[in-house]
């Protein structure tokens, strides 16, 4: 049995909408954590020493604010008279999936980097990039909502 092509249109409306919420909402949460990073730090002179989990939580955040920017513009698409909502959440959904892997290329050398430059902050980085790289479970989660099978 067929659905309704309204019932298919605001289901896939819905889908894409929340599969960018998620990314978006990870990104928030990354900006969450760096703005209690350098809260914690103190003082101006040990500011200074997290710029290695900074950048780090940032890698991240970029990855989720793309999966999210990914996200709208399949938005804009799909609200366009007399689209076609299966493709636009398919090509969305794989477009989306695409962006983890760079990301997590983009974690190592960040911690490869301040390994090489500032040994101590090595460490830093690698654990705050821990963090930053579960960003890609948001993206992931946000890529099955917005290619889920619920036609």
């Amino acid at each position: 049995m067929s659905l309704p092509q309204d019932v298919v249109i605001a289901r896939g409306l819905r889908a894409v909408r929340n599969g960018m919420l998620a990314c978006v909402a990870a990104a928030l949460a990354l900006g969450v954590f760096q703005s209690a990073v350098v809260l914690l730090a103190g003082g101006a002179a040990t500011r200074l020493g997290v710029w290695p989990g900074l950048t780090s939580l940032l890698v991240g955040q970029v990855g989720a604010l793309v999966a999210g920017g990914i996200g709208f513009a399949g938005l804009r698409r799909a609200l366009r008279p007399g689209a076609d909502i299966p493709g636009v959440r398919e090509s969305t959904a794989r477009a989306m999936r695409r962006v983890p892997r760079p990301m997590f290329a983009a974690l190592v050398l960040a911690a490869a980097g301040w390994s090489l430059f500032e040994p101590r902050a090595g460490i830093e980085a690698l654990v705050l990039g821990a963090v930053a790289a579960q960003a890609a479970f948001a993206i992931t989660f946000g890529a099955r909502l917005v290619d889920g099978d619920d036609s």
